[in-house]
């Protein structure tokens, strides 16, 4: 992936899955009203469910540690006006092959990773969506999907194309260099369908660009709960540290978070990445 081609268009690779390609937008305050846990099959470990086996001194740390689902009041469900119930605590996440099995992925491929803790996948290229996510705003994340969600609904895309949704929905963070504690930029991306990868509709919202992403490695950690959640965020510091044990170097401002599931929409899965520092090239 050429950082110079990234940085001049800003192009950088959490997060809501449709459950129908006709799926409507529906704001995380609502998520109350709509969540269930799903009835998928859920006799999996949690190995199989991570994609990787687990660094031994990473199992019982506070950041790590999954809720007792066979207890209502540790798992964190709650009842929501219409009987409902969803997952609020960090859970064992849904496995990639449900997923994948039931809506578009890209054609990722999975490797053998050289040590414990994350998993290895050769990112495919091709052309994405994108925008900016306005960091100063409450409402920003929502609003860049909004964006997103009316190029692929084909309210904003200039054949009026109803595109099916391709998981998953990427969130690239770029940290000032000078202050890595600073987010320089914040895009969102989802991935165009294969139908339209050599012939896209050009968008007519000047905020959404198609663009390209070449092959990317990536390195990336599994999360059973939500974006937002502190537990989540602690998974990027737990997959450095596991990189470093691999003597791997991933790209050091770079954070990308992908979402495979419908937020507050049942079992969870959201994914820590970090992109191998020999695929970002200048």
């Amino acid at each position: 992936m050429s950082l110079k081609l990234i940085l001049i268009v800003g192009v950088v690779t959490s997060s809501l899955l449709q459950l129908t390609t006709s799926h409507r937008y529906k704001p995380t305050e609502f998520r109350q009203f709509f969540d269930k846990v799903d009835n998928d099959d859920t006799d999996y470990s949690r190995e199989e469910a991570d994609g990787y086996e687990e660094c031994e001194d990473f199992v019982n740390l506070p950041e790590n540690v999954i809720v007792n689902e066979d207890d209502v009041n540790e798992v964190g469900q709650m009842t929501a006006p219409n009987g409902q119930h969803h997952l609020m605590g960090q859970h064992k996440a849904k496995p990639l092959e449900q997923i994948c099995a039931k809506y578009k992925c890209p054609e990722f491929r999975q490797e053998d990773s050289p040590g414990c803790g994350f998993k290895t996948t050769v990112f495919p290229g091709g052309y994405w969506i994108f925008t900016t996510v306005d960091t100063s705003s409450p409402k920003g994340f929502r609003e860049a999907y909004k964006r997103l969600h009316g190029y692929r609904s084909g309210r904003t895309n200039d054949r009026g194309v109803k595109m099916a949704f391709v998981v998953p929905v990427i969130e690239f963070k770029w940290f000032n260099p000078k202050d890595p504690s600073k987010v320089a930029l914040d895009r969102m991306a989802f991935n165009i369908p294969a139908k339209y990868q050599d012939d896209w509709p050009a968008s007519t919202d000047p905020a959404v660009q198609v663009l390209p992403l070449n092959e990317t490695i990536l390195y990336s950690r599994t999360y059973g709960g939500y974006r937002e959640d502190q537990g989540f965020l602690d998974q990027f510091a737990l997959l450095k540290t596991a990189l470093e044990r691999a003597g791997i170097t991933p790209f050091p401002f770079l954070k990308i978070t992908a979402a495979f599931t419908h937020h507050g929409f049942g079992r969870q899965r959201v994914e820590a990445v970090l992109a191998d520092i020999t695929s970002i090239t200048f």
